[in-house]
């Protein structure tokens, strides 16, 4: 995921910045929360389900690095 080309797909960060937008709104308005049976978080619920979900990416990522200084040996 950390190269230089991370942030030359614009597409790609569009449609994740549209289906984060999507995500807070199911869980903070009032209207979609019925639709979809949310309720709504407070920010340091926000923060603990970021750090949850960014720890999958770093740890595929750590697993990558071992992998790769492994087949280096």
């Amino acid at each position: 995921v950390f190269t230089r080309h991370l942030l030359t797909n614009r597409w790609l960060w569009t449609s994740l910045g549209a289906v984060l937008l999507l995500q807070v709104l199911a869980v903070q308005l009032p209207l979609l929360q019925g639709l979809f049976g949310t309720s709504p978080l407070n920010a340091v619920q926000w923060l603990v389900c970021s750090g949850v979900a960014s720890s999958v990416l770093v740890l595929e990522e750590v697993v990558k690095f071992t992998g790769r200084a492994n087949r280096r040996r």
